[in-house]
């Protein structure tokens, strides 16, 4: 029972980092996207 329970609350663990790397990744690329969007629209502009 013990070695079941183990095994998952590991995978229990495991998804959740999953979700949290890729949660990250997405924000992180919006976030050095966003910077490089806006100096294309005002290089356009000018």
């Amino acid at each position: 029972m013990k070695g079941r329970k183990r095994n998952k609350a590991k995978k229990e663990r495991f998804y959740s980092d999953i979700q949290f790397e890729l949660l990250f990744e997405v924000v992180w690329n919006i976030v050095m996207f966003l910077p490089r969007m806006v100096a294309r629209l005002i290089s356009n502009i000018w």
